[in-house]
């Protein structure tokens, strides 16, 4: 019998896509009691259900039957993230939910608007009845006689159709973009080789901290010289303005106090526009786009309500605007696109409303998107934001402004070492330009985390290139795409409902690429977003199907379902849904094979492919043999980092130390270790760790070994790849990327 995954799919989509990765369950467990006291309802609920998925030993969890609990973080804590409309809810409110979706063209659309024909919407309401079926459900259809009706599924089918008649202009930076957490300079020359036409760079501006401004103008420099342009996140609340300082310490988040709403609004606006002046002063410029708040929708970053996010909004953007005209200002930096923070829509609708119910400034909207890249077009969200600014005749960009596989590595299980990262990355790309999104930002550029050790290519990290200049295939994926941002458009047709395969073809002179993704669809997504979309709560299905006794599988049959409680209608709509789990359990077992039929030309030539998959473009196979000259640049970086310091050191008097400053110990913990000034040792530890990240990144290295350069471009025989006529077949491993060149 196949089981539904190797881990609780029934016990996970119960899970509210309200809840994020980033904080683990681990972290919430292990919180000291009277520290957990003091955590928000819907964190308490969060972590009880977390707690429930830890133990999966292959059958059902135990109690989980808290669906209708308003919890407004928004994501599974697995691979892919919900970000959809139709989410589980409360009694009463009312969430947007998808259409059937119509098929999807690429093309350059110049106003930023729908490019999608035909409304893609809709909005059931959804009656929390339990998971009866019957009632409303999203896309405005009732599960009644239309069993199998729902949208979520693992495949559309296996033709495309590629235009070359209708050529659109190039997308331009529009599509080109990334966070470069940590501020390595080195990191921006290299992707400024890969992007000669910019693109935008997101920059935080941890109000926060003490002094942040200096390494915000680095970046913001540094940015403009290279043409990029910039997205500055003003993220948390100094400690004279906190209103809490009595918060649980949440890991990686920031500090209690810096959650907590400001005490007053205006002051905190005045904290921004300061900022802002001392960035103008350092760097002569400004930034481009100014976001306010990060991820307000998460209890990582804010403590606060929806109200209290957008007294600060109104304050804030209104002292920009009147301080700096030329800075488009928006928000929310929404953890996930469906997040309403307790309202009865999307924040992001709840943000747009406000501001033009009361006139203040609001240049663009944005979201984070972490998980299945073509999450977007499942949910409309992007067709839904375009609808309700028209409908007040505000001009917005839309941006998502933050984005990756997922948002740390524990939740990628190794997966940004691999070629899903080139699929999730292609995928994003394509959809983004379907869509006509404004911008977006890749998260992130280089591996930061700490690491202990030489730990380049074992998953401990999610940037695209390792820390020590290994180019993963997501780095790969962001050269190629990057570089095709100049070039003219060709539309490419997608089935129906298919969320898997993205593409993104364009042309140059008579040379022709395509850029072909299968980011395969999670089992657990279609049973989730098929359960919901039925008028089916997965959660209370998962709990009806334990109570029974009845394995965790899509095998169950009528007589069980019906046996488990479940009324006839549901029984036809679950069987349905099962029978997309199983296709979608075997399209990732076996990938997937695809056509490309091309409209509106008499000859083809195919000159080669390139693949990101299992095998062909995949560093992490080769860390064995690339071990050792990891060790050798590591050795040398140290070796230039230590000389480095010495000689700053002996120039000022001082005796050599030969030792790497340590930056777990404070500038004093320095000063007195190696009986020196604080002022002479901010200055040697800067100067060390300046050496050492730069020493470190050695890509002229690493582009240059079998095993990390990039392969030579394959012939068409030897990539699979079969024309015949206007027809070209290939098959796609599940999680890869096939990028086909062709002269036309």
């Amino acid at each position: 019998m196949m089981s539904l995954l190797p881990i609780a799919l029934l016990a996970l989509v119960h899970a509210s896509p309200a809840t994020d990765q980033r904080w683990t369950s681990v972290q919430i467990a292990t919180a000291p009691a009277a520290a957990q006291q003091l955590l928000p309802e819907r964190v308490r609920i969060l972590r009880e259900r977390r707690r429930q998925t830890l133990h999966w030993s292959g059958e059902l969890p135990g109690d989980q039957s808290q669906e209708n609990c308003d919890c407004e973080q928004q994501s599974w804590g697995h691979r892919h993230q919900s970000n959809i409309a139709g989410q589980d809810s409360p009694p009463g409110v009312d969430l947007p939910a998808p259409n059937q979706r119509r098929t999807i063209t690429h093309h350059n659309n110049p106003s930023g608007g729908n490019i999608r024909s035909g409304s893609d919407g809709g909005g059931g309401n959804r009656s929390g009845n339990g998971g009866s079926a019957g009632g409303n459900t999203p896309g405005g259809f009732s599960n009644s006689g239309n069993a199998g009706a729902f949208t979520a599924r693992a495949s559309g089918g296996n033709l495309l159709v590629v235009d070359t008649g209708n050529i659109g202009n190039p997308l331009g930076t529009k599509i080109i973009g990334a966070v470069n957490l940590g501020g390595s300079e080195e990191v921006l020359d290299e992707i400024e080789l890969a992007t000669p036409t910019g693109g935008l760079l997101r920059i935080n501006l941890p109000l926060f901290k003490t002094n942040p401004v200096p390494a915000v103008a680095r970046q913001l420099r540094k940015a403009n010289h290279s043409g990029w342009k910039t997205l500055v996140t003003v993220i948390g609340t100094p400690e004279h303005l906190a209103t809490n300082f009595d918060g649980v310490d949440l890991g990686r988040s920031i500090p209690p106090y810096a959650r907590s709403v400001p005490s007053s609004p205006g002051a905190w606006a005045d904290e921004v526009v300061a900022a802002i002046h001392e960035l103008q002063s350092r760097t002569g410029t400004l930034p481009d786009y100014l976001e306010i708040g990060n991820e307000p929708d998460r209890v990582e970053y804010w403590d606060g309500t929806l109200a209290d996010y957008l007294a600060l909004y109104s304050a804030a953007s209104t002292a920009i605007r009147g301080e700096f005209p030329s800075i488009k200002v928006g928000g929310m930096g929404l953890a996930g696109s469906e997040s309403n923070m307790s309202g009865s829509q999307s924040a992001l609708l709840a943000l747009q409303e406000f501001a033009c119910n009361n006139q203040l400034p609001l240049d663009f909207l944005s979201w984070h998107n972490y998980g299945m890249s073509t999450q977007m077009r499942y949910s409309g969200i992007v067709e839904r934001l375009r609808s309700a600014a028209g409908e007040s005749q505000q001009s917005l960009e839309l941006l998502v402004s933050e984005w990756n596989i997922e948002p740390n590595a524990l939740a990628g299980n190794g997966s940004f070492d691999r070629s899903l990262g080139a699929a999730n990355y292609a995928a994003f790309a394509a959809t983004s330009a379907d869509l006509g999104l404004d911008g977006s930002c890749f998260f992130m550029l280089h591996d930061i985390d700490d690491q202990s050790g030489i730990q380049d290519l074992n998953g401990q990290s999610i940037g695209a290139m390792s820390k020590r200049g290994i180019k993963k295939p997501s780095w790969r994926m962001m050269e190629i795409i990057n570089q095709m941002a100049t070039q003219a458009v060709v539309p490419v047709s997608l089935p129906q409902n298919e969320f898997a395969i993205a593409a993104f073809a364009t042309v140059a002179g008579n040379n022709l690429r395509i850029v072909i993704a299968n980011e395969s669809v999670e089992p657990e997504w279609v049973f989730a977003n098929g359960c919901r979309e039925s008028g089916i709560l997965p959660g209370e299905a998962a709990t009806r199907i334990q109570a029974a006794g009845l394995p965790a599988s899509p095998d169950l049959n009528s007589t069980q379902l019906l046996g488990a409680g479940f009324n006839s209608e549901e029984t036809i709509a679950l069987l349905a849904i099962f029978a997309e789990v199983r296709s979608a359990l075997e399209l990732k077992q076996n990938g997937r094979d695809i056509t490309l039929e091309f409209a509106n030309t008499t000859h083809l030539t195919l000159l080669g492919a390139r693949r990101f998959d299992s095998t062909h473009n995949a560093p992490a196979n080769h860390l064995e043999n690339l071990l050792p000259h990891l060790e050798l640049v590591e050795s040398a970086a140290i070796s230039a980092a230590i000389q480095a310091g010495d000689n700053f050191l002996i120039a000022e008097g001082y005796s050599p130390v030969s030792a790497v400053p340590d930056l777990s110990l404070s500038i004093s913990e320095l000063a007195s270790t190696y009986n020196l000034s604080e002022e002479i040792a901010r200055v040697w530890r800067n100067t060390g760790n300046r050496v050492l990240r730069s020493e470190r990144l050695n890509t002229a290295l690493f582009e240059s070994l079998p095993g990390s350069a990039l392969e030579p471009l394959e012939t068409p025989v030897e990539a699979g790849l079969s024309l015949d006529g206007n027809r070209l077949s290939l098959h796609l491993e599940a999680d890869s990327v096939t990028i086909i060149e062709l002269a036309l």
